[in-house]
């Protein structure tokens, strides 16, 4: 078992890295306006489960970047 199991460090990103997380935020951050639009004029319930994904698929991009492969 790691003795970091919650990953409590991260390793630093190049600036590659930073450069990708940044497009991933950014390209979300669009696609969450268009689930907004959906949230304005139709069910409302599906787009806040939209953006509950959207969120989680974020979160597990970026991890993936922070973390290091499991080896």
């Amino acid at each position: 078992m790691s003795d970091d199991i919650f990953r409590k460090e991260y390793r630093p990103l190049n600036d590659y890295q930073k450069s990708l997380m940044q497009d991933i935020k950014d390209q979300a951050t669009e696609l969450m306006d268009l689930i907004d639009q959906v949230d304005q004029r139709y069910d409302v319930r599906s787009s806040h489960i939209a953006k509950r994904k959207l969120e989680e698929c974020v979160m597990w991009a970026v991890r993936g970047l922070a973390i290091e492969a499991e080896k």
